[in-house]
C-alpha cells in the first residue's frame, strides 16, 4: 500500500489537473448563459419582425383590395365620353346651321313674343285686348320657332357640357384614392420586404449563437464530467489518507500501550525484588492498581 507522502504527492496531481477542467467548465457555463440571453433577444426580435412583416402583409393586402373594389365601381360608372361628345358635336352642328338661317326679324319676334306673354300674364285686359293679344302670339309662334330650338340645344348642350365635367371630376377622384392607396400599399409592400430581409439577417444570428450555445454546453458539460471523475478519485485519496493517518495513530496507540505493558511487568518484577522504582514506574503501578 501506499505511503502517506506518495499519496499526498499524487493528491496535488489530481488537483492540479481538476483545477483547469473546473476553471474551463465555468468559463464554459458563462459562455453558455452569454449565448443563451443573445440567442433569446435575437428569437424575441425575430418574432416581433415577423408580426411587423405579417402586418405590414395584411395591410398591403387590404390596400389592394380597396383599389380593386375602387377600379371595380370606376368601371361599373365609367361614362361614355364619346357617345357624349357625339351628342355635343351633333348640337353644335345643328346650332350652326340654325343660327345661320336665323334673322334679325325672328330674334325681335321673340322679344315681342315675350312681351305680348308677360302682358297678359301680368296687365289687367279685357277680352277684347285678351283676343287680340293671343292672336298675336300665334302668329309670332312661327316666326320664333327657330329661335326656341337654338334655346333647347343650348340647354342640351349646357347640360351635357355639365355631365361630362361632373364625371370628369368624379373619375379623377375615384383615381387620386387609387393612386394614394396605391402608393400606401407599395410602402407597406417595400416596408414588408425589409422586415423580411431584416428577419432572415436576425434568425441566421440567433441560429449562430443558438449553435455556439449547443457548442458551449457541450464543452461545459464535458469539462464538468471530467472534473467530477478527479472529484471522485481525490475524494478516494483523501478518504485513503485519512484511513492511513487513522491507522498509524492506532498503530502508535499500540505501541505505546505494549510499551506500557511491557514497563508495569518490569515495574511489577522490581517491586517484588524491592528494587527502587522511578516515579513513571509508580505511577504506571498505581494506575493500574498494582500497588
Amino acid at each position: 500500500m501506499a505511503s502517506t507522502e506518495e499519496m499526498l504527492r499524487k493528491l496535488g496531481d489530481l488537483e492540479a489537473k481538476a483545477l483547469p477542467l473546473k476553471e474551463l467548465r465555468d468559463n464554459m457555463n458563462d459562455e453558455v448563459r452569454k449565448s443563451a440571453e443573445k440567442r433569446d433577444k435575437l428569437n424575441e426580435r425575430a418574432r416581433e419582425l415577423k408580426n411587423k412583416a405579417m402586418d405590414q402583409r395584411a395591410k398591403r393586402d387590404e390596400l389592394n383590395s380597396q383599389i380593386q373594389e375602387l377600379k371595380k365601381f370606376r368601371e361599373s360608372t365609367k361614362t361614355d365620353f364619346s357617345g357624349l361628345r357625339e351628342q355635343s358635336d351633333r348640337i353644335k352642328e345643328e346650332l350652326k346651321a340654325l343660327q345661320k338661317q336665323m334673322t334679325g326679324k325672328e330674334r325681335r319676334a321673340k322679344s315681342m313674343f315675350k312681351k305680348l306673354e308677360w302682358k297678359l300674364q301680368t296687365d289687367p285686359t279685357n277680352l277684347q285686348d285678351e283676343a287680340r293679344i293671343i292672336r298675336q302670339l300665334k302668329g309670332l309662334e312661327g316666326q320664333i320657332k327657330n329661335v326656341e330650338q337654338i334655346d333647347k340645344l343650348r340647354a342640351q348642350l349646357i347640360e351635357i357640357n355639365a355631365k361630362v365635367r361632373s364625371e370628369k371630376i368624379k373619375n379623377n377622384d375615384v383615381y387620386s384614392q387609387i393612386r394614394d392607396l396605391a402608393q400606401a400599399s407599395q410602402e407597406n409592400h417595400i416596408g414588408m420586404l425589409e422586415s423580411l430581409k431584416e428577419l432572415d439577417a436576425v434568425k441566421s444570428e440567433a441560429d449562430s449563437a443558438h449553435q455556439t450555445f449547443l457548442d458551449s454546453k457541450k464543452k461545459a458539460d464535458e469539462s464538468h464530467h471530467s472534473y467530477i471523475n478527479f472529484i471522485i478519485e481525490i475524494k478516494e485519496l483523501e478518504r485513503q489518507i485519512h484511513q492511513n493517518e487513522k491507522n498509524l495513530k492506532m498503530d502508535q496507540v499500540q505501541r505505546v500501550l505494549q510499551a506500557r505493558e511491557v514497563t508495569a511487568k518490569e515495574a511489577s518484577e522490581k517491586l517484588k525484588k524491592g528494587d527502587k522504582l522511578t516515579f513513571d514506574e509508580f505511577k504506571l503501578l498505581v494506575e493500574r492498581g498494582m500497588i
